[in-house]
C-alpha cells in the first residue's frame, strides 16, 4: 500500500530545502555587509558560505531526483500537476485556474499522480536494494 503522506513529504523536501537556502543566503549577505562596513577583508570562504554552497548542491540533487521521478509518471495531466505544484510551487487552486479545470478535478489528478509516483519510488528503491 502506497502511503500518500510519505510521498508528499518526499516531494516537499524541495520547498523545505529552498527555505533553508534562502535563510542561509540572508545570513551570509548580512555577514558580508557587516564585514564590508567594518572593512574586514576575508578572501577565504567562511563556514557559513561553505555551508550555503553545500545546501545549494544538496538542493540541486534533491530537485533532480524529484524531477526525474515525476518525469516517469505516465499520466500527462498528473505529471504536469505534480511539476507545477512541487517544482514550481503553485497551489492546486492556481493550477486549476491556469488550466481552466475545477479544483476537485485537479485534486483527483494530484492524488492519482501521487499514487503512481509512490509506485515509481517503491520500484526504484527495490531496484537499488537489488544492486547493493
Amino acid at each position: 500500500m502506497i502511503d500518500i503522506k510519505k510521498i508528499k513529504k518526499w516531494l516537499m523536501r524541495i520547498q523545505l530545502q529552498e527555505l533553508q537556502i534562502n535563510s542561509k543566503r540572508e545570513q551570509v549577505s548580512k555577514n558580508k555587509k557587516f564585514k564590508e562596513q567594518f572593512e574586514i577583508i576575508s578572501i577565504d570562504f567562511d563556514d557559513e558560505e561553505m555551508q550555503l554552497i553545500q545546501e545549494i548542491n544538496d538542493f540541486i540533487l534533491i530537485r533532480k531526483e524529484v524531477k526525474d521521478a515525476i518525469l516517469k509518471i505516465i499520466d500527462v495531466k498528473g505529471k504536469v500537476v505534480l511539476e507545477h505544484h512541487y517544482l514550481l510551487g503553485k497551489t492546486l487552486w492556481q493550477i486549476a485556474q491556469e488550466f481552466g479545470e475545477n479544483l476537485r478535478n485537479i485534486e483527483r489528478i494530484h492524488k492519482k499522480a501521487l499514487a503512481e509516483l509512490g509506485q515509481i519510488i517503491e520500484e526504484n528503491s527495490n531496484e537499488d536494494e537489488k544492486t547493493n
